[in-house]
């Protein structure tokens, strides 16, 4: 998995939901992290814009899990996040 991409999921996740980087495996599940319905959305719309996602929010809703998250955004992300330490 691009690392690049695995931290812009990380901080997407972070900035909604009280929780550590070593929380946010790829077999977690937004429930397992403490996530309503309205933080997995919020979690959404905020990599749909900075990845440039253009898939419906709706295609999100059957990911079970962070890691399949994370490989839709590299499949699907128009933009990718720039690398970490770059300026």
């Amino acid at each position: 998995m691009n690392q690049d991409m695995w931290r812009c999921i990380k901080d997407a996740v972070r900035a909604v939901l009280p929780v550590e980087d070593e929380e946010i495996t790829v077999d977690r599940d937004f429930k397992a992290l403490g996530a309503d319905s309205i933080d997995r959305l919020e979690i959404i719309h905020s990599l749909r814009r900075e990845l440039g996602i253009q898939q419906p929010t709706s295609a999100f809703v059957v990911l079970p899990n962070i890691g399949a998250l994370a490989e839709f955004c590299e499949i699907h992300a128009l933009r990718f996040p720039d690398p970490v330490g770059a300026s």
